[in-house]
């Protein structure tokens, strides 16, 4: 074999290529491997981000569904307002109405009570009447 110009074999030389192209493969596939984990770690990614992209979505859906119902809550709830108010207003007037109804009641009952008391003293006047014309007719 020839030497080559350090002055040793051409089998040196040669398996030291064979080490370089040992190594070079090694770096190959380490930097496949690095590669392979890479991509596997980007699909692990995307299927997280597939997943919080579906869950924001049922959430957004969720909350559009919330907020409809609120505002409606809220119409109803103005709707309602509306109708106290309106109700109010009724039982002021029906309890003003029961108060002057209940006033003139009043009066008509003592209206009635004076004639009553007026009625028993005519009538006790009038029984007297009677027992004195009676006692005269029975002395007489």
């Amino acid at each position: 074999m020839l030497n080559n110009s350090w002055g040793k074999a051409n089998i040196e030389s040669s398996a030291i290529q064979s080490k370089k192209k040992e190594i070079g493969e090694f770096f190959d596939q380490l930097l496949v491997k690095r590669k392979a984990d890479t991509l596997k770690d980007a699909k692990d990614k995307i299927a997280d981000l597939e997943k919080q992209l579906s869950e924001a979505q049922r959430a957004s859906s969720s909350l559009a569904t919330t907020s409809f119902e609120l505002e409606t809550l809220r119409s109803d709830h103005k709707d309602l307002g509306s109708k106290l108010r309106e109700a109010e207003k009724k039982r002021e007037l029906a309890e003003k109405q029961l108060a002057e109804k209940n006033s003139e009641f009043i009066r008509q009952n003592s209206t009635l009570m004076e004639k009553r008391r007026i009625d028993s003293e005519t009538m006790k006047k009038l029984q007297d009447d009677v027992k004195h014309l009676r006692t005269y007719m029975k002395t007489a």
